[in-house]
């Protein structure tokens, strides 16, 4: 990659892993890393906290509210699914899938990123 510090990659599997681990990455890729008080504090539990599945899905717009796209209006609802590594295999026909990974393969060809 050209200029690796200008992007940052974070794995789906790598934040449920170490949610905290990855909020500090986030926080100093930015340039607004956490002070030793506020860690000390919670601040970043509270976040993660705030930010799991569990709490995102469960909030009433999340349940109830609706997105306009323009031509189409949908429930929020429907970008919550279970929040579990894999469980895409059980929404893609395997054929989709397979053309997914193609695809992916692809575009990212050269890029130096992992997949």
């Amino acid at each position: 990659m050209e200029r690796p510090k200008k992007i940052l990659f974070v794995k789906y599997e790598e934040l449920l892993q170490d949610a905290v681990g990855q909020l500090k990455r986030l926080a100093e890729f930015l340039g607004c890393p956490f002070s030793e008080d506020e860690e000390k504090e919670g601040v970043i539990d509270g976040i993660v906290r705030l930010c799991a599945m569990e709490s995102l899905s469960n909030l009433k717009v999340n349940r109830s509210g609706t997105t306009d796209f323009g031509h189409r209006t949908v429930d929020n609802s429907i970008f919550f699914r279970r929040g579990v590594v894999g469980d895409w295999l059980n929404h893609l026909a395997p054929e989709m899938a397979d053309r997914l990974q193609k695809m992916t393969e692809e575009k990212f060809a050269g890029s130096g990123l992992m997949l």
